[in-house]
C-alpha cells in the first residue's frame, strides 16, 4: 500500500511542477527517440542492403581474371569438378553500350550469358521468355531487357518482339525482367540488357574468351571448399601453382554482405554511443532537479521525518519521484522514435521493422536511468537530521 501512496505522491509533484517535469525529461525523451529511429532505420537498411547484394545472387561466386582468360570448356569442367555448383554461365560485360528504339536511346550495361545467369542473379522475367537453345548455339540477336530499357525506350508499348538498336545491331526482344530498384548509392540494378554469351562474343565483344565465369552453390556453407576447388582447378588447368594464381579473382555474395555488415556495425556503434551520451546527460539533468527539488521541500521533509516517517518512506519517495520521470521520457520517447522512424522509412520506401527488443531495452534503461540518478538526491533527502531540516528552512 506504502508503494501506492508514494507513487500517486510522486505523481501529484510531477504535476505541480508539469514544465519543470517535461524539461527535465528532455534529455531522456532525446535520447530514448534517437536511439528507437537509429535502431529501427539500422534494421530497414540491413533488410534494403540485402535485398540488393542478393540480386547479384546469394550464394554466388565471380571467377575473373587479369591475365589468361576463360574458355567455354572451363564452364563445363568446372561443372563436372566440382560437385556443389549449381548453375554457371560464362559472361560477358559491357558497363556502357548504346540501345536505341525509333528516337529514344539509353546508355545501357549488357551481359553476355546464359540463362543460368538470370538464375543465379534470382531475376525473373515478367514478360515474355527465356533463351532457346537454338538462338544460343545460332549466334541469334535476341535479347532479355531490364524495366529501365522498357521504360525509357517503349513507355507503355509492350516491347517483346520488337527490335531496336545496340551499337547499331538489330536485337530482338523477347523478354522483360521484374524491376529491382536502385542501389542506396543511386546506381539503377533495372538498366541492363542480357544477351546470349556467344551473340555478345561475335557482335558485340568481338571474342570468343571470357574475363568472367559466374556460378553459385547449393548452400552458404559450400562457399568456402568450393572456392579452394577453383583455385585447384585453375591451378591444374593453367599449369601454375596457387601462389602464382593471384591474376585469378574470386568474390562471393558474402563477402558483399559481410562488408555490408561491417559498414553497418560501426556505424551503430557510433550512433549508439551518441544515444548513450544523451542519455546520460539526461540522467544527470533528473539528478539536478531532484536535488533542486530536495532542497526546495526541505521543510516538508522534516515534517514528516519529526512526525514519524522513516528514512526509508523518503528514500522511496525520491526514487519513485525520479524513476517516474525518467520512465515517462522513456515511454515519450519510445514514441517519439517509433513515429520518426515510421515517417522515414514511409518517405524513402524502405520496409518498417518493429523491434520488441529494442523497446524493452528502451524502456528498462530509462528505469535504470531514473533510479541511478535519483538514488543521491534520495540519500540526501533521506539523509536529513529533522531539526537541521526544519531550522534551515
Amino acid at each position: 500500500m506504502k508503494f501506492f501512496s508514494f507513487f500517486k505522491a510522486a505523481l501529484n509533484e510531477l504535476r505541480k511542477n508539469s514544465f519543470r517535469s517535461l524539461l527535465t525529461m528532455l534529455g531522456i525523451i532525446i535520447g530514448v527517440s534517437s536511439f528507437i529511429a537509429i535502431a529501427g532505420l539500422i534494421q530497414s537498411a540491413t533488410v534494403i542492403i540485402k535485398s540488393k547484394i542478393y540480386t547479384y545472387g546469394r550464394n554466388a561466386v565471380s571467377v575473373s581474371s587479369e591475365g589468361k582468360e576463360f574458355s567455354l570448356q572451363d564452364c563445363g569442367k568446372l561443372k563436372s569438378y566440382i560437385r556443389d555448383i549449381q548453375f554457371i554461365t560464362p559472361v560477358h560485360f559491357a558497363p556502357s553500350l548504346s540501345a536505341k528504339y525509333k528516337n529514344r536511346h539509353i546508355a545501357s550495361r549488357v551481359y553476355g550469358a546464359s540463362n543460368d545467369f538470370l538464375l543465379i542473379r534470382d531475376w525473373e522475367i515478367v514478360n515474355g521468355r527465356k533463351f532457346s537453345d537454338i538462338e544460343i548455339s545460332s549466334y541469334q540477336k535476341t535479347v532479355i531487357i531490364g524495366n529501365t530499357q522498357k521504360t525509357v525506350l517503349f513507355g507503355n508499348i509492350d516491347p517483346v518482339g520488337k527490335t531496336f538498336y545496340i551499337n547499331g545491331a538489330p536485337f530482338r526482344i523477347i523478354g522483360v525482367l521484374a524491376a529491382t530498384g536502385k542501389a542506396l548509392s543511386g546506381r539503377d540494378f533495372d538498366n541492363k540488357i542480357i544477351v546470349p554469351y556467344t551473340t555478345m562474343g561475335r557482335n558485340l565483344a568481338g571474342k570468343s574468351s571470357f574475363s568472367e565465369i559466374l556460378l553459385s552453390v547449393s548452400g552458404s556453407e559450400a562457399l568456402d571448399s568450393t572456392i579452394g576447388s577453383i583455385r585447384r582447378y585453375f591451378s591444374q588447368a593453367h599449369n601454375s601453382p596457387l601462389n602464382k594464381l593471384k591474376y585469378i579473382k574470386i568474390f562471393t555474395s558474402r563477402e558483399k554482405l559481410d562488408s555490408a555488415k561491417n559498414v553497418i556495425g560501426i556505424l551503430a556503434l557510433l550512433l549508439s554511443a551518441v544515444t548513450i551520451v544523451s542519455v546520460i546527460i539526461g540522467g544527470i539533468n533528473i539528478m539536478n532537479i531532484m536535488l533542486a527539488g530536495v532542497r526546495e521541500r526541505t521543510k516538508e521533509i522534516g515534517i514528516r521525518l519529526a512526525v514519524g516517517a522513516k528514512r526509508l518512506d523518503i528514500l522511496a519517495q525520491f526514487l519513485i519521484e525520479s524513476s517516474l520521470i525518467s520512465l515517462t521520457g522513456g515511454l515519450i520517447g519510445i514514441v517519439i522514435g517509433l513515429g520518426i522512424n515510421i515517417t522515414v522509412v514511409y518517405i524513402i520506401g524502405w520496409p518498417f521493422i518493429f523491434s520488441v527488443f529494442y523497446v524493452f531495452i528502451s524502456f528498462v534503461s530509462s528505469c535504470i536511468v531514473g533510479v541511478l540518478f535519483g538514488m543521491y538526491p534520495a540519500h540526501i533527502a533521506s539523509g536529513m537530521i529533522p531539526v537541521q531540516a526544519l531550522y534551515s528552512s
